[in-house]
């Protein structure tokens, strides 16, 4: 019997979901990472790389391609989170 497999050409970008919510536990992770909890960050990149590499995906048709870039993205996310003022909508 052979493995299923989800084909990658059929990825799509979750539906975005804003709830006040979701912005509000951003925003505490965040906080809680520029005060040391670096951990935390390991949840934000959970909650969003789906999203964030299926529209790489979607950008660049390539798998190891669309990893490096969401991977990159979430180093310089990191890097940026000092900027952070968690105001926008």
């Amino acid at each position: 019997m052979a493995e299923t497999e989800s084909n990658p050409s059929e990825a799509t970008a979750p539906k975005a979901s804003h709830s006040p919510e979701d912005s509000n536990n951003d925003k505490d992770l965040v906080r809680r990472v520029l005060a040391g909890e670096t951990d935390c960050y390991e949840e934000l990149v959970r909650k969003h790389q789906p999203r964030v590499y299926a529209t790489l995906y979607n950008m660049t048709s390539n798998h190891e391609d669309a990893a490096d870039l969401a991977q990159e993205a979430f180093v310089k996310a990191f890097q940026a989170l000092k900027s952070f003022k968690g105001d926008s909508s």
